[in-house]
């Protein structure tokens, strides 16, 4: 197919609203798993519609339709995320980034952050498409994808790079741009190039380049996705809590004797909301073998947290005035959509944090979804993935392991796995709260197989390690119960405080389960008389400090930061030295490939079947030669201007290709064909030419010429 000046820039334009709708699929690594890029990778097509059609306009009036594309595009999408038009678009639009930076990562589906997307993925096609249909900056087409590829990189850092499938198809949709861009640049008449239309035709060494490339992009990454750091990628949000937290408090379940044992009992908040229930402090989900301790992925978040699920009924909305908490975290129930202050919030949602404690009397309002468990209707849904808990050497112990199995064998789901960890708890074991406190792996496996009394710490923490041991995603709640008051809401005493276990659901989220026995006598059952924790108490620290902050895991659990590198290849000489020869097996296939392109192209012009095509070859290849050194070679000069452009860059004339460049002219021009002897003495004035170039700019600077990519981008190989 024959490419005409009007359709070249159009196939430009497609080519770059591709790379951008390629960009935009990796959207996906910044939101919640739910969400589907779809929509913003079929937004770039809907500017290159717009482009196309109004691309005879003037400059400014295509702008502004573009900018009205984007609008209405953005508009509709909010309007389907939930969002209010047009208040929530000028948000989108001004603040988007900011409140993709300001939420936790993976994003809630939110309105704001995905009409953010959607603008900017809309204004890179829109940029693009102008820049392609102008026809005059054709390769800055390849900057808009590129720049939000970068983008997209930054805001989902914590997914990892991108696929290397993905930078495949951007290196070669690059190349394709870059290839379609040097065909612009070509204004000869059609009988000047020759009978095999040779600026158009297909070329070996072009597939050649785009092979090596996509191999070089694709495998490399690929074969070394065990060895590279896994935790090295810079993400924005760091930047926004700093290294770590001012927290120095115990750990939440072991403040449940604190809370319990003040005399008379304390007011820890009150809430508008007159529903009785539990409120979650926090939910700790890593154990070192001693204290379980909350998470460390906390990240500053907006005031909107996360998306509404149950569609079918309103949220609730509450205001909360703090009492004698103490607390870092800050008593939440159900599912908290938003809060009326900047918060910290951990990546499965357990606690809302707080980097200085509040003070008593503090307010804040809430808009909640409460938690409604259906346990039939999830019966038949899976867990999620398993999720390691425990942390640096501790493991747990067979016999816990043993009877983990042997409470859940012959349950076929992993809802009856939980329950019937549950039930054996309830049925065999007798709540106690006089027995010595402490949730350590060796007091746990004492209450297991010998002391069979405990109090609540224990009932949950051994759910914890018995569920984990058949692989059931787990974490143990910390919080209080509400009872309603006669003035109207309801509040907490410090009395109430409560410790619960919760195992996550695929599609539901987490699920709390109740191991905890009525409270009994300590006379009779099949318990045993409690025994005194002093050999085995090993687990409750008095004020462990480190137990509770968010940001010590890196003291608790050594990170490995190369993930299966082992032997010499793990060490850092060998890394170093494995970086040492990527990088010069990378340079050493720059310089065979762009040596052997040129190579093959001077063969190829040197060899040519017609006599005027030799000359013609001849003379590009000294202009070739001039452009690597720096020369500039538009293609509106005649072939004597561009010798004579050549000067400035050798250091005087060449008076050698000023015949050339007549000769040139004429076996394009004239009617009478080149003879063969003057094809042949084109070729020696080249060589004559360059022997003599090389003298004169010196060796160093004509080494870096051969492999300089300047030629090249004027066009591959012809």
């Amino acid at each position: 197919m024959k490419l005409t000046a009007k359709t070249r820039p159009i196939l430009v334009a497609v080519a770059g609203a591709v790379l951008v709708s390629v960009a935009a699929s990796q959207a996906h690594r910044i939101f919640e798993s739910s969400y589907r890029p779809w929509t913003a990778m079929l937004v770039p097509f809907v500017s290159l519609a717009v482009g196309v059609l109004v691309r005879r306009f003037p400059v400014p009036a295509r702008i502004v339709a573009q900018a009205i594309a984007i609008l209405a595009i953005s508009g509709v999408v909010l309007s389907r995320a939930g969002g209010s038009v047009p208040g929530d678009l000028f948000k989108a639009s001004v603040q988007g980034i900011s409140s993709i930076l300001g939420s936790r990562w993976p994003v809630p589906e939110l309105p704001i952050p995905v009409t953010a997307i959607v603008v900017l993925v809309s204004t890179a096609a829109a940029v693009a498409v102008e820049l392609a249909l102008s026809a005059r900056f054709s390769a800055a087409v390849l900057l808009p994808p590129l720049a939000l590829t970068a983008l997209f990189a930054l805001l989902g850092a914590e997914s990892g790079p991108p696929s290397p499938r993905i930078l495949v198809v951007l290196a070669l949709g690059c190349l394709g741009v870059l290839r379609l861009a040097a065909l612009l640049r070509t204004d000869l008449p059609d009988h000047a190039r020759g009978a095999p239309q040779v600026a158009e035709r297909k070329s070996m060494w072009t597939l050649a380049i785009l092979g090596v490339t996509a191999t070089t992009v694709g495998v490399v990454p690929a074969l070394l996705a065990g060895s590279l750091p896994d935790d090295d990628r810079y993400d924005p949000r760091d930047r926004q809590q700093g290294s770590s937290l001012p927290l120095d408090v115990v750990s939440p379940l072991s403040r449940l004797d604190e809370w319990r044992g003040r005399q008379p009992a304390e007011v820890v908040f009150s809430t508008t909301d007159t529903n009785e229930g539990r409120w979650r402090l926090v939910a700790l989900t890593r154990f070192d073998g001693r204290t379980w301790m909350p998470p460390d992925d906390y990240r500053t978040v907006g005031r909107q947290l996360q998306e509404q699920v149950d569609l079918t009924t309103d949220p609730r909305q509450a205001t909360v005035t703090l009492g004698e908490l103490d607390s870092n975290w800050l008593p939440t129930p159900g599912r908290v959509l938003s809060i009326s202050m900047p918060v910290l919030l951990d990546g499965g949602n357990g606690g809302l944090l707080l980097q200085t404690p509040p003070s008593s009397g503090a307010t804040y309002d809430i808009t909640y979804e409460p938690d409604v468990v259906d346990y039939e209707a999830i019966s038949a849904i899976s867990a999620t993935r398993h999720q390691k808990i425990l942390l640096g050497d501790a493991e747990i112990p067979p016999g816990i392991a043993t009877l983990a199995a042997q409470i859940t064998q012959g349950a076929t789901t992993d809802l009856r796995r939980a329950e019937r960890i549950a039930e054996y708890l309830v049925e065999n074991y007798r709540f106690d709260p006089e027995a010595p406190a402490g949730h350590s792996i060796g007091l746990i496996t004492l209450f297991l197989n010998d002391v069979k009394r405990g109090r609540d710490e224990q009932f949950v923490a051994a759910f914890a390690l018995l569920a984990d041991a058949v692989g059931l995603p787990v974490r143990i709640s910390v919080g209080f119960t509400t009872q309603r008051v006669a003035a109207g809401g309801a509040r907490a005493l410090s009395s109430d405080a409560i410790a619960w276990p919760e195992v996550e659901f695929e599609r539901v989220g987490w699920v709390p389960f109740d191991p905890i026995p009525e409270p009994q006598g300590t006379e009779g059952g099949q318990g045993t008389e409690v025994v005194s924790p002093a050999p085995v108490d090993e687990g409750r620290a008095p004020q462990t400090s480190a137990a509770s902050t968010p940001s010590t895991s890196a003291a608790e659990q050594p990170r490995t930061p190369f993930g299966s590198a082992t032997g010499v290849i793990g060490s850092p000489i060998g890394r170093l030295v494995l970086l040492a020869l990527l990088l010069l097996l990378i340079a050493v296939l720059y310089v065979v490939i762009v040596l052997r392109v040129k190579s093959g192209r001077r063969n190829r012009r040197e060899q040519a079947t017609e006599s005027d095509l030799q000359v013609t070859g001849a003379f590009k290849t000294s202009i070739d030669t001039l452009v690597d050194l720096g020369a500039r070679a538009p293609s509106y000069k005649t072939d004597r201007e561009l010798v004579l452009s050549g000067r400035a860059v050798i250091g005087g004339e060449a008076p050698e290709l000023l015949p050339l460049a007549e000769v040139s002219t004429r076996a394009v021009f004239d009617r009478d064909v080149p003879s063969s002897e003057q094809a042949t003495e084109a070729w020696e004035q080249v060589r004559l030419f360059e022997e003599q170039t090389r003298n004169r700019v010196g060796r160093w600077r004509w080494l870096k010429s051969r492999i300089s990519l300047r030629s090249l981008r004027r066009g591959l190989p012809d």
